[in-house]
């Protein structure tokens, strides 16, 4: 590695540096007893080894929210009577209008399920959630 005083340079392996930096740098160099060349060579190795590190952390972070934010798929088979005692005890948030336009949005699978049963599932959702969050 070479410092370059006019900045004029096509080697890979120079730097260049405004004066007043590269005489900072060859002082501080010396007064460390090592070569500008390797100081300088060990500084970028410094910053490119903290940027590694930083996106290697960040990496970390999002898988970390992927798996914080997974979906669990719950199976869940409810018969006509509990179905039934299900409806009536949250009959008053079943006759909520917002909610029957998002679940009429969603798409519903194949399965034979109705608007009534997606909402009742949304339902339970939201007080499981509720619960949870206690």
């Amino acid at each position: 590695m070479t410092l370059s005083k006019t900045g004029r340079h096509n080697n890979q392996g120079t730097v260049w540096f405004e004066k007043s930096v590269r005489k900072a740098l060859i002082k501080e160099a010396s007064k460390e007893g090592i070569d500008p060349a390797d100081y300088i060579r060990g500084i970028i190795y410094s910053l490119n080894q903290r940027l590694v590190q930083e996106e290697m952390e960040e990496r970390e972070r999002i898988n970390q929210l992927r798996h914080d934010n997974r979906k669990i798929p719950v199976q869940l088979i409810l018969d006509k009577e509990l179905r039934e005692k299900l409806i009536k005890r949250f009959d008053k948030e079943l006759k909520n209008e917002e909610l029957r336009e998002k679940v009429k949005r969603r798409p519903a699978r194949m399965n034979g399920t109705t608007l009534e049963d997606r909402m009742l599932q949304e339902v339970l959702n939201n007080h499981l959630l509720e619960h949870l969050n206690k």
